[in-house]
């Protein structure tokens, strides 16, 4: 079990390290358009940033689902350890969307000045996951209610972090909009995410 569940973690860390990046650029995008005073630029960004994560995420999500008997049989030493990481990938790989955007959020959250708000909320999502998870499954030799467990708990932290991001977000512009300069809205500059990834 511990094999099975060390190689599905590990395909799990690969796949959602993208999502720092993602992150990173939609978090570029909004401070320029704070510093810019543009509100409309800054919900853009927001929503496009959201809607291309969730696409993707989705995408890897059922890729692993579908893929989980291959992955582990690729990756795995032998039939036991191949058969507990597809099981892993197959019960978990799924809710990696939702882990896929909630990283992407709090890497968002990070870098738009809230990142004792990220860190405080990863550290309760895993303790709390981790811990409950192990809890059920403490004496058991199936490894099935660990994982879907860890399953249920990525899509509940994704469902719990999105209206903090909402605020978040929704008072980032508010300030921008009370001290915002008179003159012409700069919110017509939109840069993409990919763009602000390429400038760095």
């Amino acid at each position: 079990m511990v094999a099975g569940f060390g190689i599905g973690y590990a395909t799990q860390t690969m796949v959602i390290v993208p999502a720092i990046g993602l992150g990173t650029a939609v978090a570029i995008i909004i401070n320029q358009g704070a510093a810019r005073s543009a509100a409309p630029l800054i919900r853009t960004t927001t929503v496009r940033g959201l809607v291309i994560g969730a696409s993707v995420y989705a995408a890897v999500g059922t890729v692993l689902w579908l893929g989980s008997g291959t992955i582990a049989r690729f990756a795995g030493g032998s039939a036991p350890v191949a058969a507990s990481a597809a099981q892993y990938l197959r019960l978990v790989g799924p809710s990696l969307a939702c882990v896929g955007v909630m990283l992407m959020l709090l890497t968002i959250l990070e870098q738009v000045g809230a990142g004792f708000v990220a860190f405080t909320f990863n550290a309760v999502y895993f303790g709390l996951s981790v811990g409950f998870a192990g809890w059920l499954a403490a004496g058991s030799s199936d490894p099935a209610p660990f994982f879907r467990t860890l399953a249920v708990a990525n899509l509940a932290a994704l469902l719990a972090i999105l209206p903090i991001v909402r605020y978040r977000i929704r008072r980032l512009i508010a300030g921008v909009e009370r001290h915002r300069p008179d003159g012409p809205a700069t919110a017509d500059v939109v840069v993409s995410p990919a763009e602000a990834a390429a400038d760095r």
